[in-house]
């Protein structure tokens, strides 16, 4: 199964509204898996169906929950540009390697 793993600091989480005294036991993360084995990345349509999985996948990777914090806000508006900022290289390649398993399958192809 072909998966992305989109992963971010809960650090977000923590600056809402840390529990006094509490001990912190090292950084926690939220992470979500976006499977794209299904798509054809070759097509405007299977990358179309990618681009709204990993969007979804950072709001909820990014996703404080409810807060009136303008500072978590923040973090969270620049959690989101990061990790779409990251993932557009991932995209990208994700496309690449598509176009390139295609052609290597077609060459396949003629060559029997």
């Amino acid at each position: 199964m072909k998966l992305i793993v989109l992963v971010a600091a809960a650090s977000l989480i923590a600056a809402v509204s840390p529990a006094p005294g509490a001990a912190q036991s090292g950084p926690e993360t939220n992470q979500v898996a976006v499977a794209y084995g299904d798509l054809d990345l070759t097509k405007p349509a299977g990358q179309a169906t990618l681009d709204k999985r990993l969007a979804r996948a950072v709001e909820r990777v990014c996703d404080p929950g409810w807060t009136r914090s303008v500072r978590v806000a923040t973090q969270t508006r620049a959690c989101i540009a990061q990790k779409h900022a990251e993932l557009a290289t991932v995209r990208a390649r994700l496309i690449a390697d598509a176009w390139s398993e295609n052609s290597a399958s077609d060459l396949a192809a003629r060559q029997r």
